[in-house]
């Protein structure tokens, strides 16, 4: 979808990462395994600059809050996003 492809291009590489974690529902995202998940993505990231970035993407509206846990708010965007390349992180 070229919207998807506008808002992918627009991200950081940091944002991408926490995103493709979010897709991915990556648990303990702002614990050891996110910080860890991050780094195999080629971004090492502490956890409180991963919760920096969900932050973000949280008042951008691409993620939302669901009960304890973030989630992409538009489901066909978390899936595209689950097909990304290992190389455009």
């Amino acid at each position: 979808s070229e919207g998807f492809l506008k808002l992918w291009a627009d991200l950081t590489p940091e944002l991408r990462v926490v995103t493709r974690m979010l897709a991915e529902r990556q648990q303990a995202i702002t614990g050891q395994a996110g910080s860890d998940r991050a780094a195999e993505l080629g971004q090492a990231m502490t956890t409180s600059q991963i919760q920096t970035r969900l932050n973000t993407l949280t008042r951008n509206g691409i993620a939302d809050k669901l009960g304890r846990e973030r989630v992409l708010t538009d489901p066909a965007f978390a899936a595209w996003v689950r097909e990304r390349p290992a190389d455009e992180f």
